[in-house]
């Protein structure tokens, strides 16, 4: 499985080197796996930075599974949930408990709305440590599925934010339940609060226009 995972990196770091007009690294005094793991870049940018630190890596072990997670991650946020789903089977093929690459899993099954994949992901990362991101992860999972109450989701979604408080998805996550829910002046308390940590956010001032949008029709509707 390893010649195939690094033939694969090779010929996709020449298809990346190739689309990318400027060097890889902008900062040449960080190495690739630095700038991999610390995942500052763009997606198309990070993938081939990590791929990049992979493909120098004599053997892929302990210490090169952070930056297959970095890679895996950089993939699901480019749109490609199924290649990331196979970057992080290997991780937890030599490690099982690695809640990082859970955590990205989780969210890969979530963006292919595989709700009952990303719970059980979620689940075991969870069981390996907490972290804002499995308890929002599980959160939404389930309320796409239809499966927790309102008290339930609105405490693990709680509980990632007192991990995370500017965990931004987090806000809108929950600012969305409320706005589908029918109660879009909670949902625009929610937004607001949330600009505090970054006001100018696109999606959070776009959940917050639509929860605006439905307050004052909700109002003009009002008998009388």
């Amino acid at each position: 499985m390893k010649s195939l995972f690094l033939g694969t990196l090779l010929a996709n770091l020449f298809l990346f080197q190739t689309a990318l007009a400027r060097p890889i690294l902008s900062d040449s005094q960080k190495s690739y796996a630095a700038v991999c793991l610390e995942e500052d870049e763009s997606p198309d940018r990070l993938i081939a930075i990590c791929e990049t630190a992979l493909a120098r890596a004599s053997v892929l072990n302990a210490d090169t599974r952070d930056m297959q997670v970095s890679l895996a991650r950089a993939y699901d946020n480019d749109g490609q949930p199924q290649t990331a789903i196979t970057i992080v089977a290997d991780v937890l093929e030599h490690d099982p408990n690695h809640g990082a690459a859970l955590n990205v899993l989780g969210w890969a099954h979530w963006g292919l709305s595989d709700y009952d994949a990303a719970i059980d992901a979620f689940e075991r990362a969870l069981n390996t440590g907490a972290s804002a991101q499995s308890f929002a992860g599980l959160a939404s999972s389930g309320r796409y599925m239809g499966t927790i109450e309102e008290d339930e989701y609105v405490t693990l979604i709680d509980t990632a934010l007192a991990i995370s408080p500017d965990y931004l998805w987090a806000h809108r996550e929950k600012a969305w339940f409320y706005i589908e829910s029918g109660r879009p002046n909670e949902g625009e308390q929610i937004l607001k609060a949330a600009l505090q940590y970054d006001d100018k956010d696109p999606w959070t001032l776009y959940a917050l226009g639509v929860a605006c949008t439905i307050r004052v029709n909700q109002v003009l509707l009002l008998p009388g």
